[in-house]
């Protein structure tokens, strides 16, 4: 009994000899951001959101210069009057022209660190990081708005689902390359979504603009609720939003040179300019969409070959069909590989229909 006592009053004094802390007492980065700096050095900005009674959120931008991406957060501290919690990171943007130098490091950094979660939202950006994040959008701070904004443009949109555990999963895999989305200011100072940035490992190589988004999407996720608008030959035009998608891959014949997606959409059509809108007109909608799926997506295939990269995992899932291939046996074949698209469109919905 009495050795009882003595361990709980030891665990006792453990328990209040423990430093608390609350919320106040942490200023919780939502944000961070890279830029390139001088040579060799890099330039990190840090964004925390401030609470006031009755008003919408300010955010308090820290920035710090260093050679090294782990000592951008310890010069970050010197600078707050607050410990620096990372648990409630939202947002990482890296500007274009670091990521076209590699930003190894800084994915390194990020993934070893214990407080920042996985389900984080990495992006692009054609301004400096430090720009985009010293803009306010929305009543949350802009680092809150930013993941929002890419998080409903995956739901609901567009863009292929991307955060930090899915590009270390991409990077992981054999047969993956690695994208993220790209972000950019308007002429009206807003930031929108601007194209997908391509990977070669952790280097950006290359891009695909916001009109190739959709069919990128039906290639990997092979689901998509975004929207395409078809153009007829008398120049009409119609907008079609797809509310299902299927996407399945296969080789004919068993030829690892012979590949093929074959992809079916169901879509309503949300806007048309002609005046008359009869079943024979849905027909040549529907098959003019079918018509863009196929000539979109052969200009993504013929864009990755160029660039020797494999986003679409295209090598793993001949692996799974076959049992042995892998990437380089991919950027061998792939002037040889033949990609067909065998595409369905069934358009339920168009309004009223004569």
């Amino acid at each position: 009994m009495k050795y009882i006592v003595i361990i709980v009053s030891l665990c006792l004094l453990l328990i209040s000899g423990v430093q608390k802390m609350t919320l106040d007492d942490l200023s919780l980065i939502q944000g961070l951001g890279f830029d390139p700096y001088e040579p060799g050095l890099i330039k990190g900005i840090a964004v925390s959101p401030i609470y006031e009674k009755d008003q919408p959120v300010k955010d308090d931008i820290l920035t710090a210069v260093s050679d090294i991406s782990r000592d951008i957060i310890s010069d970050l501290e010197k600078q707050s009057d607050s410990p620096l919690g990372r648990g409630k990171l939202t947002t990482v943007i890296f500007n274009k022209e670091l990521a076209e130098r590699g930003i190894s490091e800084q994915i390194d950094a990020l993934q070893r660190d214990p407080k920042v979660g996985s389900r984080i939202y990495l992006a692009i950006s054609r301004n400096k990081a430090e720009e985009v994040l010293s803009k306010y959008y929305g009543r949350k701070g802009t680092p809150y708005f930013i993941s929002s904004m890419i998080e409903q443009n995956i739901e609901y949109g567009d863009l292929p689902r991307t955060n930090l555990h899915v590009f270390l999963f991409l990077l992981n895999l054999t047969g993956g390359d690695v994208y993220l989305p790209i972000l950019s200011l308007n002429r009206k100072d807003s930031i929108e979504i601007d194209g997908l940035a391509l990977f070669k490992g952790q280097t950006m190589i290359g891009e695909i603009g916001r009109d190739h988004l959709f069919f990128f999407k039906l290639l990997t996720d092979g689901h998509v609720k975004g929207e395409h608008t078809v153009t007829l030959k008398e120049k009409t035009k119609a907008a079609i939003r797809s509310i299902a998608s299927k996407r399945t891959f296969s080789l004919i014949n068993n030829d690892i040179h012979d590949v093929k997606y074959t992809i079916k959409v169901t879509g309503i059509i949300e806007e048309y300019t002609g005046n008359k809108l009869d079943r024979k007109k849905l027909k040549e909608i529907e098959r003019k969409f079918e018509k863009d799926i196929k000539n979109k997506c052969t200009e993504l295939i013929h864009t990755f070959r160029d660039l020797k990269i494999d986003p679409l995992a295209i090598s793993e899932q001949i692996e799974w069909k076959t049992g042995h291939y892998n990437e380089e046996d991919l950027y061998r074949d792939y002037d040889q590989l033949k990609v067909d698209f065998d595409v369905d469109v069934n358009i339920t919905q168009s309004g009223v229909i004569e």
